[in-house]
């Protein structure tokens, strides 16, 4: 064999690749169909045990619908552009829902109403999310019973309504209060003004002025109402200011220092721009300028610079991580003291403003004569003393109706309920998760092992090696595996093996007419493959045919055939070659009334196996042969392991090359192959033992055939 042709045998080999077509998938799964079955089964047992052990959980469901900003508290701001959007404003208020000013009361109430383990880990067991294109929060609470996962959800509710109402209470109280002092204040000025007034008329008399001055006297009065006005809102904005600063102290004392300086860092910045243009929009409303390109430019400008400070804020919280909410109170705090100052700002900007425009209509009013500038004065002090009293005893009535009330920016629009059933586990879900997987895991594991298991199964293998196949010795239900054993016995059990060897004969006979094959060596790649069996039962079924046979047990470490024909191991082969006993004397003849078959044991062990078959004498021996005997059969050992096996196959017509199905692999039968390849040694076949046609995808099932009764 030249240097080439190894690695083109080697090529062959690993190139071979099984295609698995439908039909044999089919076929793989039905031959393993129990297992798929049982696993399957198996997995819906865990699937049920795993139900059994598991505690159940409960869920319940409680929505809140958020109020505006500022919920029913009387609002007495105005001529801002726009703030946070709405839904920055409920992503807020979901991590409040979930920081500890909200969770912490809510623990203490479970804890007082006997639901301690609930409280322990109320964080957990708490999700919030906001209902689709609404201001609705929606709460779940989980818990092992239905009453703890509704106590638990009350609890949450119940905290969060008392912080709304309490932050809420606390601004209206300190509302209240303010404007108590000024309505006295308010009253007290009418009072005076309407006096003033009256007293100034009764000492002067009625004193008229003219249309012009009338309508310039009434323009300065509703100046002055707006500068009283708002005036009265700085204050109210200042003192909320200085409440939510208090607030925000609080909150900073909650958070590391590192994270409130990250974001105060770059928030100090944006906040004084943001000042800026929303003191510019309330000059520009103050100006009459409502609705114009101006006014629409400024707030697009104050929007984009709200959008970089909730995501500066947003970014800060997702590094700092928030697990429990407390950047979201801060957060939420440090947007409305941006908004206090900007409101406060540009109410100075306004006061500014109209202190400027009085003081031009004062300038006309001095043209007029003493008595009537005294007059136009005191008339104005009447209108802006009762105009200021009526707007600041409206705002509170209102702020005392919403004390009594005790309202805040929260409605419970759907209360826990008392769940009915768990939500976990599910019982049929978590048994036809069993089932499933346990199918998938059978059937992955049976795939898995057919593609991982490389061994010879299937004629089909053989033919993409390029291996002739003589013949495959079926596997027989009640014939063990047996070394060396004898199947041509014609009963039952045998007649299809029988059969098999008879094909096998006949098959080499006819791959072999230009030049029949006189001497032939039947080996394997390892031991086990049943070279011997076949190495007898091929010697008998030629001899069955009539012709002269010579069977010869070359297998000199560990002989068989002595043993399967109930002769003596000794003289053999080892004595012909070393001299002890001609061939004649060791020739033993086995017959029966179907054949005669000429034997040659093994013999006792030679001290070197390789230098008995590399003797002249060897050589001699079987040239000899050649002249006496039309076959020669030579049992070898295997080749992979049994180095003197190439010695006797290069002095051999060709061999058999015997291979157990299932059980020989792909990388060992390539080396079988190379090995007699490269001793120049002709395969003359191969012989696929242990058969199993299901196995292999082969729907011809030999045993039906020989054993069932023949038909009436």
């Amino acid at each position: 064999m030249s240097s080439q042709e190894a690695p083109q045998a080697s090529n062959r080999i690993a190139n071979v690749v099984e295609e698995i077509d439908l039909q044999q998938m089919i076929q793989i799964l039905l031959r393993h169909l129990w297992i798929i079955i049982i696993v399957t089964i198996l997995g819906g047992v865990g699937g049920m045990v795993l139900t059994a052990v598991t505690d159940p959980t409960y869920q319940t469901e409680a929505e809140l619908l958020i109020a505006g900003e500022g919920g029913s508290m009387p609002q007495m701001s105005f001529l801002m552009g726009s703030s946070a959007s709405s839904s920055d404003k409920l992503q807020n208020r979901v991590q409040v829902l979930r920081s500890p000013i909200v969770l912490g009361p809510a623990s203490a109430k479970l804890t007082e109403w006997g639901f301690a383990e609930a409280a322990a880990d109320l964080d957990k067991r708490l999700s919030v999310s906001i209902v689709q294109n609404t201001d609705v929060l929606r709460l779940t609470l989980s818990g092992g019973t239905p009453e703890e996962a509704q106590r638990a959800a009350e609890a949450v509710v119940q905290s969060y309504e008392q912080y709304s109402e309490d932050r809420a209470q606390q601004q209206m109280v300190r509302l209240l209060e303010f404007l108590t002092v000024q309505v006295e204040r308010a009253l007290e000025e009418v009072q005076q003004a309407e006096m003033a007034i009256r007293d100034f008329q009764q000492e002067t008399g009625i004193i008229y002025l003219t249309s012009e001055e009338a309508k310039v006297n009434q323009h300065m009065a509703s100046l002055e109402s707006q500068l009283m006005t708002a005036e009265i809102r700085l204050q109210e904005n200042r003192m909320r200011l200085e409440h939510t600063r208090r607030e925000l102290e609080q909150a900073r004392r909650e958070l590391p220092q590192s994270t409130t300086m990250a974001a105060e860092q770059v928030v100090g910045e944006l906040q004084k721009l943001l000042a800026s243009l929303q003191s510019q929009r309330v000059d520009f409303v103050s100006r009459g300028l409502e609705g114009t390109p101006e006014i629409r430019q400024l707030d697009q400008r104050i929007a984009s610079v709200t959008e970089q400070i909730q995501d500066h804020l947003a970014k800060v919280a997702q590094e700092t991580g928030d697990p429990r909410g407390a950047f979201a109170v801060y957060q939420e705090l440090v947007m409305e003291e941006i908004r206090l100052q900007a409101e406060i700002l540009g109410y100075e900007n306004q006061l500014t403003l109209l202190n400027e425009r009085i003081a031009d209509y004062q300038d006309e009013l001095w043209r007029l004569s003493d008595k009537a500038f005294e007059y136009a004065r005191l008339e104005r002090d009447v209108t802006v003393s009762n105009d200021t009293y009526a707007m600041l005893f409206q705002e509170l009535e209102k702020t005392r109706i919403a004390v009594e009330r005790e309202m805040a920016d929260v409605q419970v629009i759907r209360p826990p309920v008392l769940p009915e059933y768990p939500v976990s586990p599910r019982r049929m879900l978590n048994l036809a998760i069993g089932l499933v997987l346990g199918m998938m895991l059978s059937v992955g594991g049976v795939f898995t092992k057919e593609f991982l298991d490389n061994s010879v199964k299937s004629r089909r293998q053989l033919e993409r090696l390029g291996l002739p196949l003589l013949g495959t010795i079926p596997k027989v239900k009640g014939v063990k595996k047996q070394p060396g054993r004898l199947l041509m016995l014609g009963d039952d059990a045998t007649d299809m093996v029988a059969a098999a060897y008879v094909r096998i004969e006949s098959n080499l006979r006819l791959s072999s007419l230009d030049q029949q094959p006189q001497v032939i060596v039947s080996t394997s790649a390892i031991p086990g493959e049943g070279k011997s069996t076949t190495s007898l039962n091929f010697a008998v079924s030629l001899a069955a045919s009539g012709q002269k046979v010579l069977l010869i047990d070359g297998d000199l470490r560990r002989p068989v055939l002595h043993r399967s024909l109930g002769e003596e191991r000794s003289p053999g082969l080892t004595e012909i070659v070393s001299g002890q006993v001609d061939v004649e004397d060791a020739i033993r003849t086995v017959q029966s009334d179907r054949h005669t078959l000429d034997v040659i044991t093994a013999g006792v062990r030679p001290p070197s196996v390789a230098n008995t078959f590399r003797s002249q004498a060897f050589k001699s021996m079987i040239a000899d042969l050649r002249q006496e005997y039309e076959w020669i059969v030579i049992d070898l050992p295997p080749v992979v392991v049994g180095a003197e096996a190439m010695e006797v196959a290069v002095q051999s017509d060709g061999a058999l090359l015997v291979i157990e199905a299932g059980e020989t692999s792909m990388q060992v039968l390539e080396e079988a192959v190379i090995q007699l390849e490269q001793a120049s040694v002709p395969i003359l076949g191969a012989v696929l033992n242990q058969y199993d046609p299901k196995a292999a995808g082969d729907a011809y099932d030999y045993e039906s055939y020989y054993t069932d009764d023949d038909p009436l």
